[in-house]
């Protein structure tokens, strides 16, 4: 697996995780390497990507339940269906919690965190593609 997003960010320091904490991951992605998040749930509702996962042990649901300590968004082409996975994302993440939202210029992440930067102030940006923002 070649190094995500937000994996360089941790190493480089520029991102930091809760030590312990439940991470929600919306529309995981079947070859992410998730290792660096911890304790991960994964949201994932197409079949073979749910399968994928489930056969790598890493706990994965077809929707949330509860609230988390850190969420992480993997973006679709979609731009509703994304802004729709971030507020998803902002209903489940505990007060003072931390959102990520991670993708490809392919798939609208610059007009995503456009968006989102007007609803959060507090915003940072990681190599242009993976920000954050504390709920």
């Amino acid at each position: 697996m070649t190094p995500d997003r937000w994996t360089l960010a941790l190493e480089s320091g520029a991102l930091s995780l809760p030590k312990e904490g439940r991470v929600l991951v919306l529309r995981a992605r079947a070859d992410a390497d998730f290792a660096a998040l911890g304790e991960v749930t994964a949201i994932q509702g197409f079949y073979p990507d749910h399968q994928r996962l489930s056969a790598r042990g890493i706990p994965v649901e077809v929707a949330p339940d509860g609230l988390f300590d850190v969420a992480l968004v993997q973006i679709v082409k979609s731009k509703p269906e994304s802004l729709s996975l971030v507020a998803e994302a902002l209903a489940h993440v505990r007060p003072g919690g931390l959102v990520l939202v991670d993708g490809q210029k392919a798939e609208g992440i610059e007009s995503i965190l456009k968006n989102v930067r007007g609803r959060c102030p507090s915003m940072m940006r990681f190599r242009n593609r993976t920000a954050s923002c504390s709920g």
